[in-house]
């Protein structure tokens, strides 16, 4: 008689148990491939590496064509929302810089769209003129596409 009881006893958990189980459900996230791209005086720049950072309030985006030794440098703030942000001298908050072996050039004048900022992924584009602060010259910066999961 023990024996039968103990057997309901266990059949019982056992239904219970399962039945209150359910299934796991795993939540696949989107990958996001970081991705910077722009034409530079009418020359098309790829970003072969592409990172993005936060420290104290503020992201710091970097796109690398290692085959030029060029880079492609951003920064603004992290809660930065989805908008449109005027690039000029004075710009404080939102900086785009780009970098050779040879010079060094800031946006002076131009557009940072943010299309998205969430869950550590922002992307947008970017277009304008960059200037370098010795020589003077300019170039032109159109068509800048960028999409970055940040840490």
């Amino acid at each position: 008689m023990k024996k039968i009881l103990l057997f309901s006893s266990l059949a019982v958990l056992v239904i219970s148990f399962s039945s209150s189980c359910k299934k796991a459900t795993t939540n696949n996230p989107v990958s996001v491939t970081n991705s910077m791209s722009a034409t530079i005086n009418s020359i098309a720049w790829t970003a072969g590496t592409v990172t993005g950072t936060t420290n104290s309030g503020t992201l710091f985006i970097s796109g690398i064509n290692s085959g030029s030794g060029t880079g492609i440098s951003m920064e603004m703030p992290s809660s930065t929302t989805a908008g449109t942000y005027t690039i000029s001298n004075s710009s404080v908050n939102y900086v785009i810089g780009y970098s050779s072996s040879t010079s060094s050039s800031i946006m002076t004048a131009g557009t940072l769209v943010v299309s998205s900022n969430a869950n550590n992924t922002i992307s947008g584009t970017f277009n304008g003129t960059l200037t370098d602060p010795v020589s003077m010259g300019t170039s032109t910066v159109s068509n800048g596409t960028y999409t970055v999961k940040y840490q």
